[in-house]
């Protein structure tokens, strides 16, 4: 049993998101959240098989943006621009915690699919949980 592609990108966003503390799915166009978006979808070309299209729909965007993203990505790769090493240093760091995430045992994965719906289970239940206590108050006299 492996990852599924939702899961293999849930990681590298993950990583990205713990890595420069701001969420890369945020629909914004401010540069604290678009490089690491573009980091982001750059990690998910190259250690995932996902098409672009995929990519790019996991973050609302188009498949031009995430060969926009990879290409952004590169320049700073190849940059010798000292205002580039504090990301280039992200990129490599960032690409070993991938690798270790990504290659996971078969009973890591299980365990993996065995909490992910665990929590769905729970998010339902304290949404359901939540709604019931708003109509109770709603229903209660002044």
């Amino acid at each position: 049993m492996n990852l599924t592609t939702k899961q293999k990108l849930n990681i590298v966003n993950d990583v990205v998101e713990l890595y420069f503390n701001v969420d890369p799915k945020t629909l914004t166009r401010k540069r604290s959240i678009r490089i690491p978006r573009q980091i982001s979808m750059y990690l998910m070309y190259k250690n995932t098989k996902t098409p672009l299209t995929a990519i790019g729909l996991y973050y609302k965007r188009t498949h031009a943006t995430v060969i926009n993203a990879r290409q952004r990505v590169e320049d700073i790769i190849d940059s010798r621009s000292r205002s580039d090493d504090y990301y280039k240093k992200s990129i490599i760091q960032m690409q070993k915690h991938v690798d270790d995430r990504l290659n996971l045992t078969h009973k890591q994965v299980q365990r993996i699919n065995a909490l992910e719906s665990i929590l769905e289970i729970i998010n339902d239940y304290n949404i359901l949980a939540l709604n019931n206590l708003k109509n109770s108050l709603i229903l209660m006299p002044k």
